[in-house]
């Protein structure tokens, strides 16, 4: 939809995909076009990718991909157009892949599956000379978060940011977030803090752990006079200002329903429950996986109706104790826990 100063109004016709869009994620190109890109549930979870002509939304292209590969899908369009998408590999533990767009097909930008492990909340950006960027949580490192630039050849990791706190690898996401100023400084927004790139290593801007680190899914952007906006959930949404040290408040917190899960009995020895919600309806996921980020389990991939609890049971297979990890999938979010299981006697 497209706010016209007053109300917002549909672009194009209402429902212009087919039926079971899935994980959608839309972005703006520099002359003004929207673009969008969802997994086709209807067509073994294929990427699709549309543009609104002025008219009507119109096929872009589809990125075949083995049922069900292609998770977490984003867009983003560089300052020549030139249309990129990224994804995690369901099917080769959830590692980052990127692609561009040629005019007539989708080619690899660098190797495929380039992440170490899970990337967990797979960014794309471009800084002022667009050269592609990437960021997400490695679920299974010890830091924060990873930066990848591709340097036209390879992916090269871009500095080290923070440590995770001892016992939260794989625990509660720090949800990374990139942006870049005019001057080609890049910033990482996470959970609790924002940092930018001096060229050899990356410091904090504004206030250390602004808000305790109770902010979840941040998002940065940074205007032509370089102040940076974050907004972010913290039971409500709230939106800063950063200018130099100075952090500021600067819109009203309000109320948001958001998608719950929770894993009963946990630890647990011989089974798991996990219950979950959704404010609304859409497709959910719910899998298993081990410390290795190898999936032991699907659990669910359905509709669910929004409101409604839904509850899916785990029973392990092995006698030893050990680390897992449960991931749902839904709305376009992957929520991610830890389990502990204490073996069977």
């Amino acid at each position: 939809m497209k706010f016209n100063g007053t109300t917002w109004r549909t672009v194009g016709n209402a429902g212009f995909s087919e039926i079971g869009a899935d994980l959608f994620f839309m972005a703006i190109s520099p002359a003004g076009k929207p673009f969008v890109i969802y997994a086709d549930n209807q067509h073994d979870y294929k990427l699709q990718v549309m543009m609104f002509n002025g008219i009507e939304w119109e096929t872009v292209s589809t990125l075949g991909l083995p049922e069900g590969d292609g998770g977490n899908p984003t867009i983003a369009i560089d300052r020549n157009d030139s249309l990129y998408l990224s994804y995690s590999s369901v099917m080769n533990n959830d590692k980052a892949n990127v692609y561009k767009f040629n005019g007539s097909k989708w080619k690899v930008v660098g190797n495929a599956n380039f992440s170490n492990y899970v990337a967990e909340g797979l960014k794309i950006a471009f800084d002022p000379n667009d050269t592609p960027y990437v960021v997400y949580e490695d679920y299974t490192s010890n830091e924060v978060a990873t930066v990848k630039r591709f340097n036209g050849v390879q992916w090269e990791t871009l500095g080290k940011l923070d440590q995770k706190q001892p016992g939260s690898i794989g625990g509660e996401p720090y949800f990374p977030n990139i942006a870049f100023d005019r001057y080609d400084t890049a910033y990482v927004a996470y959970r609790g803090a924002v940092k930018k790139f001096n060229g050899v290593q990356w410091e904090t801007v504004g206030n250390p752990d602004f808000n305790a680190g109770q902010d979840s899914h941040p998002i940065i952007c940074i205007d032509g006079k370089g102040t940076i906006y974050l907004v972010y959930h913290d039971g409500s949404l709230s939106a800063l200002k950063i200018e130099g040290e100075n952090v500021n408040s600067i819109t009203t917190e309000f109320p948001i329903v958001q998608p719950t899960v929770k894993a009963l009995l946990n630890p647990f020895t011989d089974k798991l429950i996990i219950g979950y919600t959704s404010p609304i309806n859409t497709i959910a996921k719910l899998e298993i996986f081990d410390a290795n980020a190898s999936k032991l389990a699907e659990l669910f991939d359905s509709h669910i109706s929004g409101g409604m609890l839904y509850q899916a049971e785990y029973l392990p297979q092995g006698t030893n104790s050990q680390l897992l990890f449960y991931r749902l999938t839904m709305g376009g979010q992957s929520y991610v826990g830890k389990l502990i299981y204490q073996g069977k006697r």
